[in-house]
C-alpha cells in the first residue's frame, strides 16, 4: 500500500471522500482496470484481495465487485478495518493474517493503525510496538469459504510478506489467471515461473521528486482464456492508457492526492477511456487530507 511511502513523509493515513459508485476506479496504480480488461469486462468473476485494507480507497478489487459483480475473499489481519469491510463491501470478510503455516507472527500496525500494517514477521519475538497475532495459510482460507479452484484474480501485498504466503501453497489445487503481488524476490518469481505464471508488466506510481515507486509485479497464467500474449497485450495497453490519463489529472494546490498523485477519491472511467484529454470528465472532489 501507499500508506507507508506517506507516513516517511509524516503523513499517517489519508482521509477523504471516495467516488463509490459504478465507473470509478479505486487502485493506486490502475490495477483493477488491468485486471477488467485482461478479462474483457468479464462479469461474475472470483477475486482474493490480501490484505484488503481500506473498503473503497485504493482498492484493487472494489470495482471489480460493484460494477461487475465479482465475487470473492477480502483478508485482513488489522482487527481496526474490519467493520468498515463488512459495510461496505460484498465479499466474504476473513480477518486473519496468512503465512505459509498455522503459527503466530508479530505485526506492527502504521500510525494509527486504520490503513493497514507495516511489517509482518513469522520471527518470534515482539518488539516495542509489535502485537501477536494467529496466521493460517492461504490455502486453508481457500478451502474453508468455498472458493473455486480456478479463479480469475489475486492481490497480494502483505509488507515483504509475499513469499511466505505463496512458497508452499498447493499451486495444483488452486489456480489464479492473474496476479498482483507487491514484492516478489527471486525465489518467488521462480516458484510462479514452475507453476505457470508469466510476468506480464510492472505497475509503478509516481513520486513527487520525479521519481516511480513500484507498486506491483503483474503475473498471468499460462492456462489464461485466450491465451497470455492476447491477455498481456490487453494489460499493456490499459496501463498505457491509464497513465496518460492519470498524467493530465486537473489536480491543484497541495491536497495529498495532488502532492503524491495518489488515486485516493476515485477516478472516472470516462476520464480514462478519454486519455485525459476530457478533463471535463474528471470528477469534482474535496481534497484527501493527511491524518498525522
Amino acid at each position: 500500500g501507499y500508506s507507508r511511502d506517506m507516513e516517511h513523509r509524516g503523513c499517517g493515513q489519508l482521509l477523504g471522500p471516495s467516488i463509490d459508485a459504478p465507473g470509478a476506479w479505486h487502485s493506486q496504480g490502475g490495477q483493477d482496470r488491468i485486471v477488467s480488461s485482461v478479462f474483457e469486462g468479464q462479469r461474475g468473476g472470483y477475486f482474493v484481495d490480501l490484505a484488503a485494507a481500506s473498503p473503497v480507497v485504493l482498492s484493487n478489487s472494489r470495482t471489480l465487485e460493484r460494477d461487475f459483480a465479482w465475487r470473492g475473499l477480502c483478508i485482513e489481519g488489522n482487527h481496526r478495518l474490519i467493520a468498515s469491510l463488512m459495510r461496505e463491501r460484498n465479499c466474504s470478510v476473513v480477518h486473519t493474517l496468512i503465512s505459509s503455516r498455522a503459527a503466530n507472527v508479530t505485526y506492527t500496525e502504521n500510525k494509527l493503525g486504520k490503513q493497514g500494517f507495516n511489517h509482518i514477521s513469522s520471527r518470534r519475538g515482539a518488539a516495542g510496538g509489535a502485537n501477536v497475532h494467529s496466521a493460517l495459510p492461504l490455502e486453508a482460507v481457500l478451502r474453508a469459504n468455498g472458493a473455486p479452484a480456478v479463479m480469475e484474480y489475486l492481490s497480494l501485498d502483505v509488507e515483504n510478506h509475499e513469499r511466505a504466503v505463496l512458497e508452499h501453497f498447493p499451486f495444483g489445487s488452486y489456480r489464479w489467471h492473474a496476479l498482483s503481488i507487491e514484492t516478489v524476490e527471486p525465489a518467488l518469481a521462480a516458484t510462479l515461473t514452475r507453476h505457470g505464471y508469466v510476468h506480464a508488466l510492472d505497475v509503478y506510481h509516481p513520486l513527487p521528486d520525479g521519481r516511480r515507486k513500484l507498486l506491483d509485479h503483474f503475473y498471468l497464467h499460462e492456462a489464461i482464456p485466450g491465451g497470455v500474449d492476447a491477455a498481456r497485450k490487453r494489460a499493456r495497453a490499459s496501463k498505457q492508457l491509464w497513465d496518460g490519463a492519470m498524467a493530465r489529472r486537473p489536480l491543484s494546490g497541495l491536497s495529498e492526492e495532488s502532492v503524491y498523485r495518489v488515486n485516493c477519491g476515485g477516478v472516472p472511467e470516462a476520464f480514462v477511456a478519454s486519455g485525459g484529454n476530457d478533463t471535463a470528465l474528471f470528477s469534482p472532489r474535496r481534497a484527501c487530507s493527511c491524518s498525522i
